[in-house]
């Protein structure tokens, strides 16, 4: 019985090193791109937010408290 194990061993570890490291490698960069994405969109928010505190001048340490 442990001729016909051989083929099946290999024909998983070719599935796990191809297939596997092909998907890791496009989901990565889907990854890092949603990442990026993010930051340039929360980072654009802070700086618009203290842009307004300055027009109008609050101080970032306000908080409102009606």
């Amino acid at each position: 019985g442990m001729k016909f194990v051989g083929p099946f061993v290999l024909m998983v570890y070719k599935i796990i090193v191809g297939d596997m490291l092909r998907f890791l490698l496009i989901y990565s960069v889907f990854v890092l791109g949603f990442a990026e994405a993010f930051y340039v969109i929360f980072h654009s928010c802070e700086m618009a937010e203290k842009k307004y505190q300055e027009e109008h001048g609050l101080h970032p340490d306000d908080h409102y408290t009606g």
